[in-house]
């Protein structure tokens, strides 16, 4: 019988060993070791998550299209671009403004179907924006 961690499959042969690595020294470890290596392989589970950063205009929205294929990142200089912003994958194209408290409020595309410039709350309130 196969464990888990050989049926997941793995981006490559060096997640998998990783993956191998850390469920046959799990039970050689402490509890608080172990549960570093549970969080290891969940996150090597997930999806990539990519972070971008940079200087105002030079290129990180450009980019954030590139790789995602299409427009969904503002190109010109506003209150969104020095907000962080994750964009994620979903069923239905949204914007979202996460607050501080962990409530959110949906805002609704500027014209162009992007983020829009102004985001009718008190940024100071603001955690990050949320683009799926």
């Amino acid at each position: 019988m196969t464990s888990p961690v050989e049926q997941q499959r793995w981006a490559g042969p060096l997640s998998a060993s990783v993956a191998r690595m850390c469920a046959g020294l799990r039970g050689q470890v402490c509890e608080r070791t172990a549960a570093g290596f549970d969080e290891v392989l969940h996150r090597m589970s997930a999806p990539l998550q990519v972070a971008v950063a940079g200087r105002i205009k030079s290129g990180k929205s450009t980019l954030v299209n590139a790789m995602i294929g299409r427009r969904v990142a503002p190109t010109d200089v506003g209150e969104c671009t020095r907000l962080v912003t994750r964009f994620q994958y979903g069923t239905v194209d949204r914007v979202e403004v996460v607050f501080h408290d962990g409530s959110k409020q949906a805002v609704p595309f500027d014209t162009d179907g992007g983020i829009p410039a102004e985001l009718g709350v008190e940024l100071d309130r603001v955690s990050h924006l949320e683009r799926t």
